[in-house]
């Protein structure tokens, strides 16, 4: 059984714990296995400065790669760790696993804790490379690498959001971020829902105002805007890439007001030239919908009143961002002084907002949408 550090015995007088912290870490993210083992001792003669004695990296004595230079193609950690253990082990049944030419060049043995110590780094290397192997519980395409969406979309994750965000005010109690944080973690749910979805990266800027003069949300430090135009070609090409790496369902939701019609060209425009394709883009309104209108329906049915729940940054808005992520929020901010908040960006009144109430926005935001793009689906 290849070694681990639970089989391997404590280093010997002399073994400094920074040298094997040093060769461990020189280890890191190193997937060719020869290089990994010949910078293992590179590392460990640095750090001993015992370059003199046992192993050394120049052909003529044999670096670790000429050891193993027969071996041919891809080789398993697994692999390279046993065959080492036996080298270390002075077992000359490890000749017999590199097909070795003994005539070809005199290699030392290793010295006992030499052996240890790269057998300890090469057991954590092990258990560490492993772990990496396994493709990590996300749906998010920004934390897959490429080889990984590729297995997903064959294995059946055909379905891709394309999440609109905003940059945008939101009253001296909200940051700016509030879209693209909220978008992305219900992406997130709704694509964990569906159990056959990803999430691309949000679109976090969008239309929000003219620039010049300044309207709209464009009047607050910290607002970016684009044209309508730039946000559709945007939105346009990302739907067009997915389309190239095999995604067949390209779901559009927008978590501001101004993406829902620039959305709706979009996946209008694409599905008449892609008509002859197995692919469709689905504008989903019902996200933002659930949003502006079942949420604020729940709330008034508990007695809350329109002028707190407002249209921006009230009570609504600012609960449901609670529920998400409360760092966005400064709770320090919510009550709001008479007379003294006109201007601020907030139409309603945030003093109320709470995570449980969020809590009632998020289910429903999730749920409804869900049915919507499975409904979708079912028209194409």
């Amino acid at each position: 059984m290849p070694p681990t550090l639970s089989t391997i015995d404590r280093p010997s007088e002399g073994c400094d714990a920074a040298i094997i912290a040093t060769v461990l870490g020189s280890l890191d993210g190193r997937r060719d296995v020869f290089a990994t083992l010949a910078r293992a001792e590179e590392i460990y003669l640095q750090a001993t400065g015992s370059a003199a004695a046992g192993f050394t990296l120049t052909h003529q004595q044999g670096s670790l790669t000429e050891r193993f230079h027969s071996i041919g193609g891809p080789v398993s950690l697994e692999r390279a760790v046993e065959i080492f253990h036996r080298y270390a082990q002075a077992d000359d049944a490890w000749r017999e696993l590199v097909d070795w030419e003994p005539d070809r060049v005199e290699v030392p043995r290793p010295t006992w804790l030499r052996s240890h110590i790269l057998l300890a780094s090469l057991g954590v290397l092990l258990t560490a490379a492993g772990a990496r192997a396994q493709t990590p519980d996300t749906v998010l395409l920004e934390e897959l690498t490429w080889t990984e969406v590729r297995d997903a979309v064959r294995a059946g994750k055909t379905t891709i959001i394309i999440p609109a965000g905003g940059t945008e005010q939101n009253g001296p109690h909200m940051a700016l971020g509030k879209h693209n944080v909220r978008v992305k973690a219900l992406s997130e749910r709704i694509a964990r829902a569906m159990g056959h979805a990803l999430v691309a990266p949000v679109l976090a800027y969008v239309p929000e105002g003219r620039l010049s003069p300044p309207a709209g949300h464009m009047r607050f430090p910290g607002t970016i805007t684009v044209s309508d135009e730039t946000f559709q070609q945007v939105l346009e090409s990302a739907a067009r890439s997915f389309k190239l790496h095999g995604f067949r369902d390209l779901v559009l939701l927008g978590d501001h007001g101004s993406t829902q019609a620039g959305q709706k060209a979009v996946a209008a425009r694409l599905n008449r030239e892609w008509a002859a394709t197995p692919v469709r883009v689905h504008a989903v309104e019902e996200y933002y919908r659930a949003s502006q209108i079942k949420f604020r329906e729940l709330l008034k049915a508990r007695g809350y009143r329109d002028d707190e729940l407002g249209t921006h940054a009230g009570l609504t808005d600012t609960s449901l961002t609670l529920a998400i992520d409360p760092r966005m929020v400064r709770a320090d901010r919510l009550r709001r002084k008479p007379g003294l908040s006109d201007g601020d960006g907030v139409d309603g009144d945030p003093g109320r907002s709470s995570v449980e109430l969020g809590r009632l926005g998020v289910d429903a935001v999730v749920a409804r949408t869900v049915d919507a793009v499975k409904q979708s689906m079912m028209r194409r």
